[in-house]
């Protein structure tokens, strides 16, 4: 959306992203020690667009600013989920 608004076409857009787990074995119950969260975050953005360089990486950098997303991610939030049976 932000390379369309100024003005450029997009041809394609793939986001490849891949997470490194901490210890998944938390997750499984196999152990009680350690986290079983990600412990980082990894991708790449493959675009082709019509535009000069500098142009799409000022709207790339926009739009994870702008991205609650990534947001979320990069300054953690408080989460609270509630069960309830139906």
């Amino acid at each position: 959306m932000r390379l369309s608004r100024a003005g450029a076409e997009v041809r394609h857009l793939e986001i490849s992203l891949k997470g490194r787990p901490g210890n998944l074995l938390v997750f499984l119950g196999d152990e009680d020690e350690g986290n079983p969260g990600l412990e980082s975050v990894e991708g790449t953005v493959f675009v082709d667009a019509d535009g000069e360089d500098e142009a799409i990486r000022a709207a790339w950098e926009e739009a994870v600013r702008r991205s609650p997303v990534a947001q979320t991610l990069l300054r953690g939030v408080p989460l609270r989920v509630e069960l309830k049976r139906t």
